[in-house]
C-alpha cells in the first residue's frame, strides 16, 4: 500500500490510495492535487467527464470521482493499483478503466470527447505530452469550454498546437501546471468563471 497518497475531499475523503511499484510512478502531490481541483470547481458537476491520461495510482481521477463528476476514464499501462483503489473507495459505478498506451487510447476512442483531461506523463517525455495534445486536438476529445490539464516539469518548455491555449501556467517547485482550453472559446465564459479565481 503506498504511503500519504489520499483522496482530499468529496465522497472518499480520507481514504488511502496505492501507488504503483514502479520508479516510473511519480504521484502529484496533495498540495498541487488541491489547487488543480480549486481550479477545477466549476466542472465538478454529474455531467462532466473527465480523462486521467498517465493515471498512475489513479489519483487525479479518483478526486475527482470523490468530488461528484458524472464518468473517470482511467488510462495507464499497468493498472492494478487503479483497480485496487476504485474497488477499495467503491467508485467502480463511475469509473472505467483502460490499460494500454495512451495514445492508442486516443486513437481508438477518438468517438468520445470530454469535459476535463488530464495529462501528467513522466517529467522526460514532454514530447510524448506533446504529441497526446496534437491528438486531442486531431480527434477533437476535448469538448467546447472544455480544459485540458497539463502537469510537467517546470524547467521544460510546451508547445501547444495552434488551436489551443494556455489560460493559466503555475509552478509548484519543480512541477508545473498548465491550463489548456480551444482558442475559439473561453471556459471562463462557458463555466460562468472569471481568471481570478484561478488562484
Amino acid at each position: 500500500m503506498g504511503t500519504g497518497l489520499r483522496i482530499i475531499a468529496g465522497k472518499a475523503k480520507g481514504r488511502n490510495l496505492r501507488v504503483p511499484d514502479t520508479d516510473k510512478c511519480r504521484p502529484t502531490s496533495d498540495k498541487v492535487r488541491e489547487a488543480v481541483f480549486a481550479t477545477l470547481k466549476p466542472f465538478l458537476k454529474p455531467e462532466t467527464l473527465f480523462l486521467d491520461l498517465f493515471a498512475g495510482s489513479g489519483a487525479m481521477g479518483l478526486e475527482a470521482a470523490s468530488r461528484g463528476v458524472g464518468a473517470v476514464t482511467l488510462v495507464d499501462t499497468v493498472t492494478y493499483s487503479i483497480e485496487e483503489n476504485v474497488e477499495r473507495l467503491g467508485l467502480k459505478a463511475i469509473c472505467h478503466i483502460w490499460r494500454g498506451d495512451a495514445l492508442r487510447y486516443l486513437a481508438q476512442n477518438r468517438k468520445q470527447a470530454f469535459d476535463v483531461i488530464v495529462m501528467d506523463p513522466p517529467y522526460a517525455k514532454t514530447v510524448l505530452l506533446e504529441t497526446c495534445l496534437k491528438e486531442v486536438v486531431r480527434f477533437s476529445l476535448l469538448r467546447e469550454g472544455g480544459l485540458i490539464v497539463v502537469e510537467h516539469a517546470a524547467a521544460s518548455k510546451l508547445t501547444l498546437p495552434q488551436e489551443l491555449a494556455c489560460i493559466r501556467s503555475k509552478a509548484y517547485g519543480d512541477t508545473r501546471v498548465g491550463y489548456v482550453g480551444w482558442l475559439a472559446y473561453n471556459p471562463f465564459e462557458i463555466r460562468r468563471f472569471t481568471a481570478e479565481q484561478f488562484t
